[in-house]
């Protein structure tokens, strides 16, 4: 459940770029706008809520790269601060940087927490597997990786939403560039759901590498589940024969894992050629 709620927040402010309104006065940003926080006020409602009722102490590990954002992010600041004329509440784009910052750390929160949890269910899967073996036998054990990619889906999910919506935009811009929609800004043909094409291009050109390094990665994946397959193959007979109950089978289901590492790969390919071609 707590996984499933996570999902929406963040699918919902992935679907910021698509918002726009003609009754609002420059619907096509102040829309996108409005979404945003709003979708952002909800995913701290979450967070707010889940880290009050989590029973773990709340810890704060920085690394290299959270140090420099949040360097950044102080001198951005401390600039708009003193920017005169410009009150920092009424600083858009303060305050844009600072919800993207905040995202930045509840994304990377779930992950880890992820990755912990999956961590500690392999952990007992595995000493689970072994009691299930008689004393000098072969003690079955199971791959991390395989067992990490069907527990923890967050950051796939995440990527895969993303070049998902960039196919979205750049089947939008083909349609606009052959007249099967409206552009949104009279002096350019395409501009996708935005107000001119220079946002859009940054978005398919943002993406673009995500599209091209999930092909590239498939490949690599694909030989690994192969691997991991015939592994745990071999792990079931061989469980199967030392096993105390004869009843007792244990089958290990790839259906998920399929899945996961294949069902993108086909608008992986698809949104990486239309970025390309629309780019």
């Amino acid at each position: 459940m707590r996984k499933f709620i996570y999902s929406i927040s963040l699918c919902l402010i992935l679907l910021t770029p698509f918002l726009y309104s003609n009754e609002l006065y420059n619907g096509v940003i102040s829309a996108k706008q409005i979404w945003f926080y709003g979708s952002m006020a909800f995913l701290m409602l979450v967070t707010a809520i889940d880290l009050l009722f989590d029973r773990k102490p709340f810890t704060i590990q920085l690394n290299k790269i959270d140090l420099a954002l949040l360097a950044f992010f102080t001198y951005y600041t401390i600039r708009a601060a003193t920017t005169p004329y410009m009150p920092l509440l009424q600083n858009q784009r303060w305050i844009n940087w600072g919800l993207c910052v905040v995202l930045y750390f509840v994304i990377k929160r779930i992950i880890n927490s992820e990755e912990l949890k999956s961590k500690v269910n392999s952990e007992e899967l595995i000493v689970n597997s072994e009691n299930q073996a008689l004393p000098g036998n072969h003690k079955p054990t199971i791959n991390y990786l395989t067992f990490n990619l069907l527990t923890n889906n967050i950051p796939s999910l995440i990527i895969s939403f993303l070049i998902l919506t960039a196919l979205c935009q750049s089947l939008w811009g083909l349609l606009q560039l052959y007249g099967f929609l409206p552009s949104f800004n009279g002096y350019f043909k395409i501009t996708g759901t935005f107000f001119n094409p220079a946002p859009y291009a940054m978005y398919l050109a943002v993406i673009f590498p995500m599209a091209l390094a999930k092909i590239l990665y498939h490949k690599k994946l694909k030989v690994k589940s192969e691997e991991d397959k015939v592994k745990s193959e071999e792990l079931i007979v061989n469980s199967e024969n030392h096993t105390h109950s004869a009843n007792h089978k244990p089958t290990i289901n790839f259906l998920t894992f399929n899945y996961s590492l294949f069902s993108t790969i086909h608008f992986s390919l698809l949104t990486y050629y239309l970025s390309f071609a629309t780019i």
